[in-house]
């Protein structure tokens, strides 16, 4: 007897993804000392409440180590970054830990390779259920399964998602895709049918978000404003939760709830529940760097992730399978004008403007929407517009694979790329010894002052 399996193709998609993760995992990760070690830089500072409080029991961080600590006007040392990511390593920090206990292994402080291997997959995991995520929001606009699969490959491989997911997983940014995967779901289940447990989920959420990166509260913008496309359906929005206050308070607790730790942190070193923890490095309103954040070589986004042009363009695209994109519309350019108002526009060490990875999901579904154009439609022009674009998307998602593989063996300076670095490097793949010394030649280390905002375009 024959069994048939019938697995539609975003299904299949989304398999394809989470395996070839856990297959490459090993080779394309990008970590300290030649691939021994995941926590270094930003990683160590996300993961240092887990060792710290758990197993060293030193809040104060007593021992420094090489953590990154300020010293507060009452001579306390605290850690800046959130304990957002935390979190989310926890239950695989704990099975780690648990592993090294029954097997009699030395947990050295919470840095030994169990703990590595065991958080490192466990980001998959999460970012599986954020891809499910973003498959099942796809499909409530009826986008067909074809161009819900092209959209998950292009998300993936075409942008650098690819590069924080497998490279260096540990950093916040594919945290913040798969729950912003997650939450574009509950929005959709909470309109469904917006009861206590759905608010619920949609709060902590929502809470966790914010509390990995505080910006990111834009994300309730999305959920204010999902599907108002007039004057009145905004009217109507604005009745719906003046009727059910009861659920915006609920969301209200639920985020407070999640950000009670940190605020209990803050607390003990500050003697204040609230506290601005980067002290001198600030958002400069008045000066953004947007066409740097976008195009410029120095982690430009469109520059190493061409694709992600047509997601924006996407935005603009008159569209009446999708309506209602101004919550998207707003929640996306928000967030570009935040991240380019940053004091160091380049974010340091970084492929692309890694900053702007929470926006993938929600372009996601303008990209899908477009997409969604060429395939419905049998006339001519919609055929050869479905090929062209095919085409396009093809070799835009082969040639940030191309960037990221040069990246990943030095050729892609993580904060010094100039116009003629990249122009040098853009026919090329690899490097031979006096092409190599040329690019090196042509790499202009920026300046960290934040009075001295460096520009390259």
């Amino acid at each position: 007897m024959k069994l048939k399996y019938n697995i539609s193709p975003s299904i299949l998609s989304v398999i394809i993804i989470f395996l070839f993760c856990l297959c490459t995992a090993h080779i394309n990760k990008v970590w300290c000392g030649d691939g021994f070690n995941p926590f270094c830089y930003d990683t160590k500072q996300y993961y240092s409440y887990l060792p710290q409080f758990l197993i060293e029991q030193d809040i104060d961080f007593v021992k420094r180590g090489d953590y990154w600590l300020d010293t507060l006007d009452n001579g306390k040392v605290f850690i800046k970054y959130s304990c957002g990511v935390a979190f989310l390593e926890a239950p695989f920090f704990l099975l780690a830990w648990a592993i090294c206990l029954l097997g009699n292994i030395p947990v050295n402080g919470g840095y030994n390779s169990v703990f590595f291997e065991c958080i490192h997959y466990g980001v998959f995991l999460y970012f599986l259920l954020g891809m499910v995520c973003l498959r099942k929001a796809l499909l409530h606009f009826k986008f067909s399964e074809i161009v819900v699969s092209i959209t998950l490959l292009c998300v993936f491989f075409g942008t650098n998602l690819f590069h924080y997911i497998l490279g260096q997983g540990l950093m916040s940014h594919g945290f913040l895709f798969s729950l912003h995967c997650i939450f574009l779901y509950l929005i959709i289940r909470f309109y469904n049918s917006p009861n206590i447990k759905n608010t619920i989920f949609i709060g902590l959420v929502g809470g966790l978000i914010a509390l990995i990166r505080p910006t990111e509260i834009l994300c309730f913008l999305v959920l204010a404003l999902w599907k108002v496309n007039s004057m009145e359906t905004f009217k109507e929005r604005f009745r719906f939760f003046i009727q059910k206050y009861y659920l915006v308070i609920v969301m209200m607790i639920m985020v407070i709830i999640v950000w009670i730790p940190q605020m209990l942190y803050w607390k003990h070193v500050s003697g204040g529940y609230l506290l601005y923890s980067y002290k001198d490095e600030k958002l400069l309103f008045d000066s953004p760097k947007l066409i740097e954040i976008l195009f410029s070589p120095r982690n430009g986004l469109i520059p190493y992730c061409p694709v992600v042009f047509l997601f924006l363009v996407s935005l603009f695209v008159p569209n009446s399978v999708y309506k209602g994109k101004l919550g998207i519309v707003m929640f996306v350019a928000l967030n570009i004008y935040l991240v380019s108002c940053w004091w160091c526009w380049w974010y340091g060490g970084s492929f692309g403007a890694r900053a702007l990875v929470q926006i993938y999901p929600y372009l996601a579904i303008s990209f899908a929407g477009m997409l969604q154009l060429a395939y419905i439609y049998k006339a001519k022009f919609y055929k050869v517009l479905k090929y062209s674009l095919n085409v396009v998307i093809f070799l835009c998602v082969l040639l940030h694979l191309k960037f990221w593989y040069q990246g990943k063996n030095g050729y892609v300076h993580f904060d010094s790329m100039t116009r003629q670095a990249y122009w040098f490097i853009f026919p090329r793949v690899l490097l031979n010894g006096s092409e190599t010394a040329k690019y090196y030649s042509l790499v202009k280390t920026p300046s960290y002052d934040p009075k001295e905002r460096d520009t390259v375009r």
